[in-house]
């Protein structure tokens, strides 16, 4: 149980408005016939008009190596997804994913991935939490 959090009535809604800017890049580097190294980096800066307290950057980093064996494609990766709200690192989220596609025919691909990873909130220790998942 986390306890109660107290939400003043600024913070339950507002009526700003905002600008928003996004950047999503991605670079592959083929290894050898096999295996391949995928960086991906996205970002998005959000501008209040008024509210500047809500001004805040998403971003999401992640590194994946690739190896082909037939029809199925393996990978790991390690990934971490920063929230920086009015200008300080609010939390981080850390994952390493092993995960695995099947390509069962041109149009039908099966997937599956286990994940692990921890969240850690630099304002609120009891947002900190640890996560197992299971994607299919």
């Amino acid at each position: 149980e986390i306890g109660e959090f107290l939400l003043s009535p600024e913070s339950k809604s507002t009526d700003d408005s905002y600008a928003k800017l996004n950047y999503s890049g991605k670079y592959s580097y083929p290894i050898n016939q096999q295996s391949t190294v995928v960086i991906n980096a996205n970002a998005g800066w959000y501008k209040f008009a008024e509210l500047s307290q809500y001004d805040r950057v998403n971003a999401h980093f992640s590194a994946a190596y690739h190896y082909d064996i037939g029809s199925i494609n393996w990978h790991v990766q390690a990934s971490t997804t920063p929230l920086i709200l009015d200008s300080e690192l609010y939390r981080a989220e850390s994952a390493i994913t092993l995960g695995a596609d099947f390509a069962l025919s041109d149009g039908i691909t099966l997937f599956a991935a286990l994940s692990g990873g921890e969240l850690n909130n630099r304002f609120d220790d009891k947002l900190d939490n640890t996560f197992y998942a299971i994607n299919t």
